[in-house]
């Protein structure tokens, strides 16, 4: 949901700024002192250092504690910017409550809810509802070989099982071989279907389990490329997995790859 990565964002910038408040306070402590004055002299900068009453004059040689002063005064006005924002962010993020703008029509009478559609609705709704989907599923061959995922539904190889069954166990919602039409292609049913709940979106996910097979390939980069052309896009909207008989799936990578996709 799109609220819930704002909130997310927030919260990854407050700590940014913590840990950048927390640098910027040692650079300082270890910095000179002294106010840096600078004056234009026929056309030659000069520098001078006013400390304890005491003006002196800086060498082009000691230009490297000039230097010293500028960037320390630059990391106090920083510092100080970014304790303003860590100030305003963490006071936002205290007091911000997503769940209120879900309770205005949670908190109408019944009677009055039956009168109105709700203009946003939590996820456990839009997991539920999403997952009601009904969608003609592919026929399996007579014959072959019955492999079941935890969830006990069919599915056609071990590796589908593998990453439906991760699927499963990370609370990741998910259609299987839910037919799409690819225009100039045809008709296909990708292996899944999965729902980012962040951000409320589609993912497909097309495991390609035969990648040794010479005319399996020529398919393969035949339907990745009519994927494209029909605005799926590898890391943004679609995932590909592969594998061959030299180079089985990489249960780890799986892993991994749904951890990245499917942040929570």
């Amino acid at each position: 949901m799109e609220n819930r990565i704002t909130i997310q964002r927030l919260e990854e910038t407050a700590e940014w700024l913590a840990e950048l408040k927390v640098k910027l306070a040692e650079k300082l402590r270890k910095a000179p002192e002294g106010v840096l004055h600078s004056k234009n002299c026929r056309g030659t900068q000069q520098f001078y250092v006013k400390k304890d009453g005491i003006r002196k004059y800086l060498r082009k040689s000691d230009w490297n504690l000039a230097k010293q002063i500028a960037q320390r005064d630059y990391h106090k006005k920083l510092l100080s910017q970014v304790c303003s924002d860590l100030t305003y962010l963490d006071t936002f993020l205290r007091k911000f409550d997503v769940d209120k703008l879900y309770d205005i029509y949670d908190e109408l009478p019944i009677a009055r809810q039956k009168l109105v559609e709700p203009f946003l609705i939590r996820d456990k709704q839009y997991i539920a509802e999403w997952e009601q989907i009904i969608y003609d599923r592919n026929d399996f061959e007579e014959g072959s070989q019955e492999i079941y995922t935890e969830r006990g539904e069919r599915v056609r190889s071990k590796s589908e099982k593998i990453i439906a069954d991760k699927l499963f166990l990370q609370n990741i919602p998910y259609h299987y071989e839910r037919p799409i039409y690819l225009k100039g292609f045809g008709m296909v049913y990708p292996d899944f279907c999965c729902l980012d709940i962040r951000q409320r979106k589609e993912i497909i996910w097309e495991h390609f389990g035969m990648m040794g097979d010479t005319e399996y390939s020529r398919k393969t980069l035949s339907k990745i490329n009519h994927y494209t052309q029909n605005g799926y896009y590898q890391g943004d909207n679609i995932i590909y997995t592969f594998e061959s008989l030299d180079n089985p799936m990489n249960t780890k990578a799986v892993d991994k790859l749904i951890g990245n996709v499917f942040k929570k």
